[in-house]
């Protein structure tokens, strides 16, 4: 769990900082916030004392952090429909694609707009660095994701968070993201690209790309920039969502040339992970409800009792508190075992 709404002035707490967050949650029932899941699966939180004191604002009010205005990133609703587009605009789509929530486009425009001519030029890149990088003549907030080597020479394959296409450039072509001279919006608003994948299946015979009849029919039915309705399940470790997506039965039979010769209503709809493999074109794989993960946020609920059980740097191990009866009855249980 991270402690929400903080900016460190390192990557940890310093032992002043530990010594006191511990003497504040130290044999308190706490009452813990959640308030959005990162792509690694950890919450973003707020803790609040039985004194209905803020721990974030404490350990402000004392100097320890700043306000973080970051944040983990923006919040992709988990087991609720959505309608989304893939924003990627690719030439085919991949198994792994890059979407969009389409309500987010308003924002895009004014992040667009915002941009300050930067040429300040990263001094010593590296995977993970968040940078400004040009694509057709426009500055784009990217990602480096790989470092490689092309006729002797090193270049950075860029991701555009916000979009998902990605790009080889030379360490010039790579721009700091300078907070003394972009705007807030650029600095701070979370990334609003999703890396997704269809749910429930993957490309015949585990190869790593759709076969390109398959590649042809995805693309008809996901166009870049086209909405479409999906639900999403909780991210990997990778940050990749598996997405649920429904498409129109007359869809499909238009744009694939497949049908039956039946009249669909215009409200019928049809699975596509479930399409794909009665056609034929994909083979099942692992889905989200096997994963043995309970999302703490999809049934609505946003705050719980909880006791702390240890603080690793950032990042906070807890227990809610209704478990605590059962949690001592297993204890002891393992404890008669010896």
């Amino acid at each position: 769990i991270y402690k929400s709404n903080l900016l460190f002035f390192k990557h940890t707490f310093d032992s002043d900082a530990r010594r006191l967050f511990s003497e504040l949650i130290a044999d308190q029932k706490l009452l813990i916030c959640f308030l959005q899941q990162s792509v690694k699966g950890i919450y973003e939180v707020t803790i609040m004392l039985s004194n209905g004191r803020i721990v974030s604002d404490i350990l402000i009010s004392r100097g320890f952090a700043v306000p973080f205005k970051w944040g983990i990133g923006p919040s992709f609703p988990l087991y609720e429909t959505l309608h989304i587009l893939r924003s990627d605009e690719l030439d085919h789509v991949h198994p792994v694609f890059t979407v969009q929530l389409s309500d987010s486009l308003p924002q895009l425009e004014r992040l667009n707009n915002e941009y300050v001519d930067s040429k300040k030029i990263m001094e010593a890149p590296q995977i993970g660095d968040v940078v400004i990088s040009y694509f057709e003549e426009s500055p784009y907030r990217a990602e480096i994701i790989a470092i490689e080597i092309d006729n002797g020479n090193t270049v950075y394959r860029v991701r555009y968070v916000d979009y998902g296409n990605e790009s080889i450039c030379s360490k010039e072509e790579l721009f700091e993201l300078d907070r003394d001279q972009q705007p807030d919006e650029i600095i701070y608003t979370p990334r609003q690209g999703f890396r997704c994948l269809i749910d429930g299946v993957r490309p015949l015979s585990c190869k790593a790309e759709w076969s390109e009849e398959v590649q042809k029919c995805i693309d008809n039915l996901l166009a870049p920039s086209a909405s479409f309705e999906a639900v999403a399940g909780s991210p990997s470790v990778d940050g990749v969502y598996p997405i649920r997506i429904m498409v129109l039965k007359n869809q499909l039979n238009e744009k694939s040339d497949i049908g039956n010769g039946e009249t669909d209503n215009a409200n019928d709809k049809v699975e596509l992970a479930s399409w794909l493999i009665s056609k034929g074109y994909a083979e099942m794989q692992n889905i989200w409800r096997d994963y043995p993960v309970k999302n703490l946020l999809s049934d609505g609920e946003h705050e719980y009792e909880m006791f702390i059980t240890e603080v690793d740097g950032q990042i906070i191990r807890a227990r809610p508190y209704v478990f605590v009866e059962q949690y001592n009855k297993m204890k002891k249980a393992c404890y008669r075992d010896y």
